[in-house]
């Protein structure tokens, strides 16, 4: 279960939203610009929110913000992830929006208009909401359970490394810090494949900036990939490390029957689209 997630926030609240792709499949943006469609999805639902009740009203878990304004430091983000998810071929075909917190009734009626995501250089894409519920039960492969997770998107340590320190005893600090058992496994990657394993990427292969992300100085500009093995299955999603919100930092399950499992439950949600009274 998520560190902090639902079912177990106790109030029944949702905590996962999800939004998927239209047009072409052939055109959807590679997994490689995972990092930058998660900065368009959170633009777009901030815009969303902005359009529906000001500027001075936004809901706290889709910005990040305290009361005082200053960013949630939280280390287990109870705040809006937003996970850009290859559905196969190494394209991204939906963008899971999960918030451990839960999204508020607010949230909620900024996240079900989602209509597209837009940059003037990637391209626009159409969106639309499919699917609200606990994080658990969402249909995509990066919440089902699984002992084995696979780097999906490059882990990019929040902190400078110092004399001591390794990255990956960064990485097991960073698990603990969100809440998660520690792995019985940790290997390092030269390369993961896509979904499906149609294609293997370096990490020199990802977006790992966007032009208008500002702020503090990112402490690893390299980023890594990485295998992670936990003496029991975990549900995900696993995001971890600098901008993890965004999408980085993303791990997806690397156990070949969870596939076969994915397929199942996207042929079996269809049924519950058809109902849109999500608010």
């Amino acid at each position: 279960m998520m560190p902090g997630g639902t079912p177990g926030n106790g109030c029944g609240t949702p905590t996962a939203v999800l939004w998927e792709l239209g047009g072409d499949p052939g055109r959807w943006p590679p997994v490689t610009a995972a990092y930058a469609l998660g900065h368009l999805a959170r633009r777009a639902a901030l815009g969303l929110a902005r359009r529906l009740f000001g500027p001075e009203k936004l809901p706290p878990c889709l910005h990040g913000h305290g009361p005082d304004g200053a960013v949630t430091r939280d280390p287990r983000h109870p705040n809006a992830c937003f996970l850009a998810e290859d559905t196969g071929g190494g394209r991204i075909g939906q963008i899971l929006i999960v918030a451990p917190g839960g999204f508020d009734r607010p949230a909620l009626a900024a996240l079900v208009m989602g209509e597209r995501l837009y940059d003037g250089t990637l391209g626009e894409w159409p969106v639309r909401c499919v699917w609200v519920g606990p994080a658990q039960d969402a249909p995509s492969r990066l919440t089902r359970p699984s002992r084995t997770w696979i780097s999906a998107t490059p882990w990019v340590c929040p902190l400078h490394l110092k004399t001591g320190r390794s990255l990956e005893g960064m990485l097991i600090r960073d698990l603990s810090l969100r809440g998660w058992p520690p792995p019985s496994a940790v290997e390092l990657l030269t390369s993961v494949p896509t979904t499906g394993g149609s294609a293997a990427l370096a990490r020199q292969d990802f977006t790992l900036y966007f032009p208008t992300r500002t702020g503090r100085p990112r402490p690893d500009g390299m980023g890594s990939l990485w295998r992670l093995t936990f003496p029991l299955a975990i549900h995900g999603p696993v995001t971890l490390g600098w901008d993890h919100h965004l999408g980085l930092g993303l791990f997806r399950p690397d156990e070949p029957e969870h596939e076969e499992a994915e397929e199942t439950s996207r042929d079996n949600y269809n049924t519950l689209t058809k109902n849109e009274n999500f608010v």
